[in-house]
């Protein structure tokens, strides 16, 4: 009951804004989220499907873009400088025909009121699994959950399972780093809701970049053996990022991370095959680099990413993903920063607060004791980056094995969707 409180609450809101917008500016308003039955729509997935509405549509002449995020999950605002009914006719298109489409719910508002497919003479919007209009089989509750899951679980996996390897390594590494914002909290760290230790960036900027640098990294899939060439690209990435960000370092060790997964995911040994590639990368303290890394190494003697690297991350592999299977991804997040050597937080706080982190990372087993080590970590200024770009790998793995599987195997895959959905 509490639930669906909240969540009529945020429809009040919801519409108490648009018509604010539609006050201020004079433009047709365009709102993208997830139209993915659920009360609570905080998931991986949901977000992955707003997050894609608002990049078929980000390219038109925004006037003005804002953010919610909520029990309704994560809604884009558009204002956009665009014909009205051409705009609409653009936004049903997405809907129909973009891979993730069925699963969007684009809306188009005119001086407060909504332009329906109707007013267009355009057919209404038909049910995900049967050729009824779509808020008849709603209001009748025509279909059972399961069949509808069923749905899901094949739109979202042919989505991530493009025939196009380029295309599909761009939406893996896009989910990844999208899909580490939706931890409830982030203790320090960028969330959907919440800017951390930050004032300088936000979940948007995130967003922003992840799309961006995704489409750089993804070409990098054809050269898992050369590791040059994936250096390369990794600079063309944080180029790429810093110009979106106009720059903000929002994702420069994830780049690094995630590109070295990449390479080792294609091999049979991922562990054995990043560690042959980054066989000589600690010559890189031999350089007079000042970036944070080399000034922990010449103060610690820490060899932070490319210590991990040169070991193929193994912790990684045998020990980070399998926690992850069985664990919800905020035990897994506080898991982390307790277990991986976060080079971020030994920069940003010194190693006697590192120290202090990890400790109280470990002793947060209740909810309250979760939120209070949240506040402490952003009265400390810290954030546990490193961290965070470890969860973004553990995502990509567990992505890139999911579609991998030889067995179509449907309970798996409904397991693993009912996660990506916040099932319990």
């Amino acid at each position: 009951m509490e639930i669906m409180i909240n969540l009529l609450q945020e429809r009040e809101n919801r519409a108490s804004l648009q018509k604010q917008i539609c006050r201020k500016y004079p433009y047709p308003l365009v709102v993208v989220k997830a139209n993915i039955p659920g009360e609570d729509k905080r998931s991986l997935i949901e977000t992955i499907v707003a997050c894609e509405g608002y990049f078929a549509l980000k390219e038109l002449d925004i006037k003005y873009l804002h953010t919610t995020y909520s029990i309704e999950g994560l809604i884009f605002y558009l204002s956009v400088d665009f014909p009205i009914e051409v705009l609409k006719r653009f936004c049903v298109d997405i809907e129909e025909n973009h891979p993730l489409g069925r699963l969007m719910d684009i809306d188009v508002f005119v001086s407060q009121s909504q332009i329906s497919r109707r007013d267009l003479n355009m057919n209404p919007r038909r049910c995900f699994l049967c050729d009824e209009i779509a808020h008849v089989c709603v209001r009748q509750q025509t279909h059972a959950e399961d069949d509808i899951e069923h749905f899901i679980v094949d739109t979202f996996k042919r989505y991530i399972k493009s025939n196009d390897f380029y295309d599909r390594w761009q939406r893996m590494i896009q989910t990844a780093l999208i899909g580490e914002l939706i931890k409830p909290l982030g203790y320090g760290c960028v969330t959907l809701s919440d800017s951390g230790s930050h004032s300088d960036m936000d979940a948007l900027l995130f967003i922003q970049s992840a799309h961006a640098v995704s489409k750089k990294m993804a070409y990098a899939h054809v050269y898992s053996n050369d590791f040059d060439q994936l250096r390369a690209i990794g600079k063309i990435a944080e180029q790429q990022m810093l110009k979106t960000t106009r720059g903000v370092n929002t994702h420069k060790g994830a780049i690094f991370l995630l590109l070295l997964v990449m390479a080792g995911l294609q091999h049979p040994d991922p562990v054995m095959h990043i560690s042959f590639l980054c066989k000589d990368i600690l010559h890189d303290f031999d350089t007079d680099d000042q970036s944070h890394g080399m000034r922990l190494f010449k103060q610690f003697g820490v060899t932070g990413i490319r210590g991990l690297a040169k070991e193929g991350f193994k912790d990684l592999f045998k020990r980070y993903y399998p926690y992850f299977q069985s664990k919800p991804i905020d035990d897994t997040f506080l898991w982390l920063i307790g277990q991986n050597p976060d080079t971020t937080l030994m920069y940003r706080g010194g190693m006697s607060l590192y120290n202090e982190c990890r400790e109280k990372a470990g002793n947060t087993d209740k909810l309250q004791d979760r939120m209070e080590f949240d506040r402490w970590m952003k009265i400390q200024g810290l954030s546990p980056g490193g961290s965070a770009d470890m969860l973004s790998a553990i995502i990509l793995i567990d992505c890139y094995l999911w579609i991998m599987e030889e067995k179509n195997d449907e309970q798996t895959d409904k397991d693993r969707v009912r996660r990506y959905l916040g099932i319990k």
